[in-house]
């Protein structure tokens, strides 16, 4: 039976963003946790390299500046579109954004151990509008998660970020 492993990735593969307007006048790049809940995954296809997933991903933070749904992108999706959106203002804690994701990710298939073989799903997130100096993200990793009955047949789906360094 093959096996399918999960890592989202909010990776900060932050591009740089030229202009002085874009620069931050504090020392420390703001920190952004970001979460993910994986609902749905369609259509794994070896021939096209792809399969489609539908998640939540989330951003705690403390900037009103920061808009989530403007600003990132799913770098490794042919295509993504956001389904929904939400923000809530938490007190004293800053804001909660919340995006719902359908996308088309790219997905290089190693199947050269079939039908013993081990996949793994990357989900990767980035800021265009930011760079490293002024934004940071911090996985929330506890939070992230798989919709508890997610299943693919013919695949075993082991625990989410199964093997990742906490």
């Amino acid at each position: 039976m093959s096996y399918v492993r999960f890592i989202a990735l909010a990776v900060a593969l932050i591009l740089i963003v030229a202009g002085a307007n874009q620069a931050r006048a504090q020392d420390e790049p703001q920190k952004v946790k970001i979460g993910m809940f994986i609902t749905n995954l369609f259509d794994l296809n070896f021939a096209r390299r792809d399969l489609e997933a539908q998640f939540w991903v989330w951003f705690t933070h403390e900037s009103p500046d920061f808009d989530p749904k403007a600003e990132i992108e799913i770098i490794n999706a042919r295509s993504s579109q956001a389904l929904v959106s939400y923000r809530d203002v938490v007190p004293n804690e800053g804001f909660w954004d919340q995006i719902k994701y359908s996308a088309i990710l790219d997905q290089s298939w190693d199947v050269t151990e079939y039908p013993f073989d081990r996949q793994t799903i990357r989900i990767i997130l980035e800021s265009a509008d930011a760079d490293a100096r002024t934004l940071k993200f911090v996985p929330d990793i506890e939070g992230t998660k798989l919709r508890r009955d997610l299943t693919l047949a013919g695949w075993v789906i082991p625990p989410f970020l199964e093997g990742v360094r906490k």
